[in-house]
This record gives C-alpha cells, structure tokens and sequence, in this order.
C-alpha cells in the first residue's frame, strides 16, 4: 500500500505499471515526457530481484521472485478454480500458459504428497449414483441450458 501511495505521489495513474523502469523513477524529465501515455514495465527483473533481497535482509529465510511464484502457484492449486480461471491465474503471474505453471511451479514435496494421499480414504469415495431416466433426462436438460 506504501508503494502504491509513492507511486501516486509521483505523479503514476492507475493504469501505470507497479514496477516501472529506473528511468522513470529518478529521471522526473523522462517522467515528464510520457504524460498522457502510459509508463512503460521495466525491462529486466534486476530491480525487482534487488527487491525482494532488501526485503529479506533482516530475515532468516531468504524469499526471491522465484520462490513468491511457487507461493502464488500453489495458492491458485488450494482454489477450486474453473480452468479458465486457472488460465488467468497463470497468465497474471506472467506465464504465457497454464502448462508453463504446472510444470515449472506445480510441484509437490515428498511431505505434501504423501500428507496429500493420506487425505485419500476409501470412505470418502461416493457410491455411484442411481438415477431414474427421467432424473438422467432433466439432469441432462439443466446441463444443455
């Protein structure tokens, strides 16, 4: 919210990038020229990286860039999400696919997975389902609808 507020106070609209590039934090003349038109994302992650480093600084545990996507990607796997919304989830973290995501970010742990299985008990498997023609029917119509 700190950030978001200097940003405002310098003078960036809400259609801006969060992140912008160096140029345009400290050089208030290439701020000045892009008035009326959008500031432009940064073009490396150096800053963001150096970021995160100053964050941690005063931290036992070291959290980069990379490491807060694997925490982005698993919150997305703890929601019951449609896969349209999986779609834009992945591509909000800057993915151009959901296959981009699950490979490089959907990992489990040895400890979760098995934690994950042992959640799996025959009891919790539901009994197949007994449904008269004309249930089948209006099921089917709800479905088409």
């Amino acid at each position: 919210m700190e950030w978001a507020a200097t940003l405002t106070d310098l003078g960036f609209k809400d259609d801006d990038v969060s992140f912008p590039s160096n140029r345009h934090m400290v050089n208030k003349k290439a701020f000045r020229e892009n008035v009326g038109v959008s500031i432009p994302v940064m073009a490396t992650t150096h800053a963001v990286t150096k970021a995160f480093a100053m964050a941690c600084r005063n931290s036992p545990e070291k959290i980069t860039p990379h490491s807060a996507k694997h925490s982005i990607a698993a919150e997305r796997d703890r929601r019951r999400l449609s896969h349209e919304q999986r779609k834009a989830w992945s591509e909000n973290i800057g993915h151009d696919n959901e296959t981009i995501t699950e490979q490089y970010y959907g990992k489990l742990s040895d400890d979760r997975r098995f934690e994950l299985l042992e959640e799996v008990q025959e009891d919790q498997i539901s009994p197949p389902l007994n449904l008269s023609d004309e249930a089948k029917i209006e099921m089917a119509n709800e479905f088409l609808k």
